[in-house]
């Protein structure tokens, strides 16, 4: 299975590119390929506390390391049939929110953070066969889930280049129009 990751930060398409280029993997392409869309868990965990709790839920720094396990549990539970899994919420995303929300003087979530991190670099950090940074090319808005402002979404885009620049992983820019974006993957992964 080739897994591919979508990052980079709030509304900068996403979750489009990935419907699209599964859709095209799956439905457009001959011979077809067997493509999966692992939605983002963390939307979903969100959405769903806010319907209980009257609309009203703000992450907490704990609950990233939810949003880790049950992510990694999304993209490790696909059939062996699966040739593409493409996310748009890949894992180390939960360590750069996290890191925004850590206290340096809240020990007990300094040390869960820390032992997370290493269990991303010494297990996940190779997880991702292509990572993809979509560049900050649509207009910003709130989605329902994330808060925030324009500042706020490029301060996290920029975290999540110098995350991946800092640990040397490789990944590619993708820019243009979602037929663009798509078209420029699929020459990358295909």
């Amino acid at each position: 299975m080739i897994n591919i990751a979508l990052a980079g930060g709030p509304s900068c398409g996403k979750t489009s590119l990935a419907r699209y280029l599964t859709t095209r993997l799956y439905n457009e392409m001959e011979p077809k390929r067997n493509a999966q869309h692992v939605t983002e868990f963390a939307r979903d965990f969100i959405n769903e506390c806010r319907q209980v709790n009257g609309g009203h839920f703000h992450p907490k720094f704990a609950d990233q390391q939810i949003f880790f396990r049950e992510q990694l549990r999304r993209e490790k539970s696909l059939p062996p049939t699966v040739e593409f899994m493409i996310t748009d919420s890949p894992i180390f995303l939960t360590l750069i929110y996290a890191f925004t929300m850590v206290d340096p003087k809240d020990f007990q979530n300094r040390e869960w953070y820390l032992k997370l991190y290493e269990e991303w670099l010494t297990s996940y950090v190779n997880h991702y066969d292509h990572i993809f940074i979509l560049e900050r090319e649509n207009e910003f808005f709130k989605d329902g889930t994330r808060g925030g402002t324009e500042k706020d979404a490029e301060h996290i885009h920029n975290k999540i280049i110098g995350f991946l620049n800092f640990h040397n992983i490789p990944f590619e820019y993708i820019s243009g129009n979602d037929k663009e974006r798509v078209d420029k993957v699929l020459e990358l992964i295909l």
